[in-house]
């Protein structure tokens, strides 16, 4: 009888924890920042080439995204951005900047900080060295 009235007990425990409302998760609410791509390419430039990259993006969420700030790994590399919200829908523009006077590769990140989470963007290139022209020289002066 013990026995009866547990397993009783225990249905019912079950059956009432199993009706318990739980709120279904909306995962398109809110804002969402989407990139064409997350990889900003500068391919590869001579030194001191032109030092501007602008990456697109699209607020593809139901709200207003908002940008709270966007660093850059290292000094060389200043990442600028809208500071009002983007609209649901709308499209605006991420310009980075990177210090083209450093010859090598580029391997750096931007990393953004939003209402719709965290965005990490890849800065990649290769800057080589300017080569100089060499002078020519007048051989009549020389010979002279």
């Amino acid at each position: 009888m013990r026995n009866l009235i547990l397993a009783v007990a225990l249905l019912f425990s079950t059956i009432t924890f199993a009706q318990t409302s739980v709120k279904a998760v909306n995962f398109n609410q809110g804002a969402a920042m989407t990139f064409a791509s997350a990889t900003v390419d500068y391919g590869t430039i001579a030194q001191g080439s032109n030092k501007f990259r602008t990456v697109s993006f699209t607020n593809d969420g139901t709200e207003s995204l908002i940008i709270k700030s966007a660093k850059g790994s290292c000094g060389c590399t200043v990442p600028s951005y809208p500071e009002t919200p983007i609209a649901p829908g709308e499209t605006a523009e991420i310009k980075i900047t990177y210090d083209t006077n450093r010859i090598g590769s580029i391997n750096k990140t931007v990393t953004l900080q939003t209402n719709a989470g965290v965005k990490v963007l890849k800065v990649v290139g290769k800057v080589e060295q300017k080569t100089s022209t060499p002078v020519k020289k007048n051989a009549s002066i020389l010979d002279q």
